[in-house]
């Protein structure tokens, strides 16, 4: 089995990327860091999503699993191009393996309980969030993750994806 991964470098990424690779699975992972080591048996890609040279067909070729855990968390500047039109990028990529291999994958998308607002009480309190849970972002990053998500969801719902 095929796993591939952006945002290898975060910190799920990281620990996902560790995982894995101890398997007899095949690991290939996206980064703009070539600093970072990584499992030997891990097969390493440079590539920034928001760059038009960004590898994603080679990336993408004979995936079975895609883990999308990469998005800009600090710098507002870029979060739009990352966390949106990054992943719409994917989804291309992703539909056009797709449709080309006649194979399906699998995606498993990486968002972030904070599109669904600051909890009720204190920072720390338990809460439940199901499909049903309506989104309630305030900030940037958590405006950007949400159009992410709902650009996957359309995608799915569609067929394209």
């Amino acid at each position: 089995m095929k796993f591939c991964i952006t945002g290898a470098t975060g910190f799920i990424g990281r620990e996902l990327v560790e995982r894995l690779s101890v398997g007899n699975h095949q690991v290939t992972i996206l980064t703009r860091k070539n600093t970072v080591r990584f499992p030997e048996n891990v097969e390493i890609l440079i590539g920034d999503l928001i760059e038009s040279d960004c590898p994603l067909n080679l990336f993408l070729q004979d995936c079975d699993i895609l883990f999308h855990c990469a998005g800009e968390t600090t710098n507002s500047n870029v979060m739009r191009a990352v966390n949106v039109d990054g992943t719409k990028s994917l989804i291309s990529v992703a539909i056009n393996e797709c449709s080309q291999t006649n194979r399906k994958m699998h995606w498993v998308q990486l968002s972030s309980c904070r599109v669904y607002g600051p909890p009720i009480g204190k920072i720390q309190s338990d809460r439940t969030v199901t499909e049903e849970t309506h989104t309630h972002p305030n900030d940037e990053y958590e405006i950007t993750k949400t159009i992410s998500d709902n650009i996957l969801i359309d995608a799915c719902k569609n067929n394209e994806a």
